[in-house]
């Protein structure tokens, strides 16, 4: 037949379709939670809000899906600066639904989720196991993203798994970066692929873990180094050779890194401190706490895994067992990633980040643990054949009962998130509001009505409200969330107070809001405010009796405690009333209220706002016509 080309032309077309099949199970998987949002009733952007969500991220998303890398949130400094958030992690979400609208957050989470896929097969490969172990393997790692707490009477044996879960896109995108780290430094170190390219693979994968988590970076950084060292010993007649790769990952690494330096370079000196850095004395560096029993764990599983490595008459059984070795090193090599980075650094951000890392490795060591036991299953019970396309039954079989079992596990998360009726920063007590999300529902849907259309600025004292605003609806809030903003702080502070003073809130009432730890941190000060045993951003005796009390009971890494000190609070109140009931000169196009104790008190000034929507949580106010 003319045009069709011989059978020996396509096989190769038909194996990398053999190959990549198994990376659609997992975005199947999370495009299930989208399909049933739509299913419910939910629009695009509720299920997006929804969605595992940490939506304080939202505003910088919107920046990139406007292609803009500056000031997206405060109308009047728009485009200003740049992003000081790391943006590896928001890339792929941004320009994503800048292209394609809402969906395409949805196709960016299927796209991630498949990435995930290919990112632990070739991690697992790595490590020796055989072909067929690898994809069952990665294709539960890409479905459940490995968040499985031990539940019930079995919390006493059943270790926790857990890699980072589908939050987006940070961890979500992040444990992409992991996975391809830990791929080549074993590639490199444990396989012996000793090649220039495998040098810069691991420095471009590097530089990426380091701007998306730092936290992971500073671990595999010391292993990294310590694995150069013992090489370097070891094999000293390669020494020319292991400088050479040295030499490629430190240059594709810095390469890499010229975004997040130039971030760092260019952002407001306001920024880090509201992140949560604080100075830490070199020689008195912090250590994390607990988290032994996750480093026990990892290792006995690992012991029993290299004990019948050792019985077993596998294929690569050295380097499986100097993979197994290397995994299990990371669980204590986590444990000196908080005092060796504060050694180098002098200061550090949200320490408690660390302790999570040693749960991650020890999870990962414990994959790779049971591939390696599942391999020596297969090889007793002589199911192995020397190509896994031999038996492709076996593998239709494995891949298939691994599918079933993946996305099980990933609808009744999904289940879990759409039967979900609060709001989903309900841990703070001013957002404790009983069925929220249909009222939200009806705001979003009202807000995007024609009567908007020329709205671009919002005013509210709801973070679900202010990210859904930033993404999908006009765009910028005269609240800055101080976590995603560049603006100075004297603005931030500036702009809350006023809007409490346009909404006629008495000094007294004022007060007592600024000590609100939601207000705190996602209207005025983000992580600045912090007050922990670790660090208070001031003097034990500058805080009410009541904080200090709390802090002698406090645990270290306590990076989300805020308080606001005595003096910074009599600064912000003689600044209140210093403060006239206007916007300042600002654009206010719609502010939205509720009807809680947080904000149920607060009333615009009707000469210049008018209610134009009510329902059972929500108030809305537009600007009256001039």
């Amino acid at each position: 037949m003319v045009g069709v080309p011989p059978a020996r032309d396509r096989l190769p077309d038909r194996r990398r379709l053999y190959v990549l099949a198994p990376a659609l199970v997992p975005g199947f998987a999370i495009a299930l939670y989208w399909i049933c949002s739509l299913a419910q009733g939910d629009s695009l952007s509720v299920a997006a809000v929804y969605r595992y969500g940490d939506y304080q991220y939202f505003p910088l998303l919107a920046g990139l899906a406007r292609f803009s890398l500056g000031e997206s949130l405060v109308f009047e400094h728009l485009g200003e600066g740049i992003c000081s958030f790391p943006l590896p992690v928001l890339v792929l979400h941004g320009l994503l639904i800048g292209l394609l609208g809402p969906i395409g957050f949805a196709v960016a989470d299927v796209a991630t989720a498949s990435f995930t896929y290919f990112a632990a097969r070739r991690c697992l490969r790595a490590c020796a196991l055989f072909p067929l172990t690898c994809e069952v393997l990665a294709l539960l790692v890409a479905c459940t993203v490995l968040v499985l707490p031990a539940r019930g009477g079995a919390e006493q044996w059943m270790p926790d798994l857990l890699l980072s879960g589908y939050r987006v896109p940070r961890p979500f995108v992040n444990d992409v970066f992991r996975l391809l780290t830990v791929g080549s430094w074993l590639r490199i170190f444990v396989g012996g692929q000793r090649e220039t390219r495998e040098w810069l693979w691991l420095g471009v994968w590097f530089g990426l873990l380091l701007q998306s988590r730092f936290y992971t970076g500073a671990t595999l950084g010391l292993a990294i180094g310590i694995a150069v060292l013992l090489q370097s010993l070891s094999e000293r007649r390669r020494l020319g050779e292991t400088l050479r790769g040295v030499g490629a990952l430190a240059l594709t690494t810095a390469v890499t890194l010229l975004p997040f330096l130039a971030q760092r370079l260019i952002e407001h000196p306001d920024v880090p401190v509201r992140f949560g850095t604080f100075p830490v004395r070199r020689l008195d560096p912090l250590w994390i706490e607990g988290r032994y029993g996750e480093v026990l764990q990892a290792l006995g599983v690992a012991l029993l895994a290299g004990l019948s490595l050792r019985r077993a008459q596998l294929p690569g059984r050295e380097m499986r067992l100097r993979a197994l070795g290397a995994l299990v090193l990371l669980c204590p090599l986590s444990f000196l990633a908080l005092p060796a980075s504060t050694l180098l650094l002098g200061r550090t951000v949200q320490p408690y980040q660390f302790g999570g890392e040693v749960a991650v490795f020890k999870t990962l060591a414990i994959v790779v643990c049971l591939g390696q036991l599942a391999d020596v299953a297969a090889r007793a019970l002589a199911l192995r054949a020397p190509r896994a396309t031999s038996r492709p039954w076996l593998r239709l079989a494995a891949l298939g009962l691994a599918a079933v079992v993946g996305i099980a596990v990933s609808s009744d998360r999904h289940g879990a998130t759409l039967a979900m009726r609060r709001h989903v920063r309900a841990d703070f007590a001013s957002y404790r509001v009983r069925e929220y999300r249909s009222a939200f529902a009806a705001l979003t849907q009202e807000l995007g009505s024609e009567r908007y259309r020329d709205a671009r600025v919002l005013a509210t004292l709801d973070i679900q409200v202010h990210a859904w605003w930033s993404l999908f609806g006009g765009g910028q809030a005269f609240l800055p969330d101080p976590f995603a903003t560049g603006v100075p702080d004297e603005e931030i502070e500036d702009r809350l107070l006023a809007f409490l003073r346009l909404n006629g809130l008495e000094a007294t009432a004022a007060r007592r809001m600024l000590h609100d730890s939601a207000l705190l941190i996602f209207f005025l000060s983000c992580a600045k405010y912090q007050a922990s045993p670790a660090y208070t951003f001031s003097t034990l005796d500058d805080y009410p009796a009541g904080v200090r009390h709390r802090l002698r009971s406090m645990n270290a890494f306590a990076s989300w405690s805020v308080a606001l000190p005595n003096s910074e609070a009599r600064r912000l109140m003689e600044k209140y009333y210093r403060t006239a009931d206007s916007e300042g000169g600002r654009r206010l196009d719609v502010i939205v209220l509720g009807r809680g104790r947080f904000d149920g008190s607060l009333e615009p000034n009707p000469a210049r706002f008018e209610r134009s929507y009510q329902n059972r949580v929500f108030r809305v106010y537009s600007r009256r016509a001039r």
